[in-house]
């Protein structure tokens, strides 16, 4: 995450799996679409923009260790966090670094990874960063080499607009530390729910996050 994008940086990121990011997964995904998975079929290196807390990225380097795993993130505690989950798991085949999007791409650097993956990410960071990201890939992606990106749009995450802006309102409201501003802002949505507001009826999606 790119240091001016609004990143929250008083709770830490949460940590998942996304099995769409397993090298496996992506060239079968490429497959099912009719195109070529190219040198991803049978990837010796894999490069993941913004790991987060590192998660996936160790579990699927532990997974494949035929595969070179790099992960990139600007965030000290998320390298920090990612760092020793490869040390505890004694993986040989990860490498992390600590840098923005922005410093990366001014580096020097040939085409010498497979996969490129971000997760979540580019909705998230600033105009620069994005560009500064596709710069990247265009520098370290192999010929035949295949990127996955995951970004939030509509019309799939429309149903929870609202309850975004209601958080953000109450983050601009509410002077207090990021999880006590979600706290209030879960419980406004408690309260419309237990008043049965309409919305509610109308998104089986926004009565999931009200009582997440």
């Amino acid at each position: 995450m790119h240091q001016d994008a609004g990143a929250v940086a008083d709770t830490p990121y949460t940590a998942g799996f996304y099995r769409e990011m397993a090298p496996s997964h992506l060239a079968f995904a490429a497959i099912a679409a009719g195109c070529s998975p190219g040198v991803a079929l049978q990837p010796r290196r894999m490069l993941e923009l913004g790991f987060g807390r590192g998660f996936g990225l160790t579990l699927l380097a532990a997974a494949n260790p035929d595969i070179a795993f790099e992960g990139q993130d600007f965030d000290a505690d998320n390298v920090a966090h990612a760092q020793r989950l490869v040390d505890l798991a004694q993986l040989e085949n990860v490498t992390l670094a600590r840098a923005s999007f922005e410093d990366d791409a001014a580096q020097s650097g040939g085409e010498n990874v497979d996969v490129v993956a971000m997760h979540g990410v580019l909705s998230w960071i600033s105009t620069a960063a994005r560009d500064a990201a596709i710069r990247i890939v265009g520098k370290r992606l192999r010929p035949g080499g295949l990127f996955y990106v995951s970004y939030n749009c509509m019309p799939g995450w429309a149903p929870m607009e609202p309850i975004r802006r209601l958080a953000l309102a109450v983050k601009q409201r509410v002077a207090a530390d990021s999880l006590e501003q979600l706290q209030a802002a879960l419980s406004i949505l408690s309260g419309l729910r237990a008043g049965k507001a309409v919305y509610f009826a109308a998104s089986a999606a926004a009565v999931t996050a009200s009582v997440s």
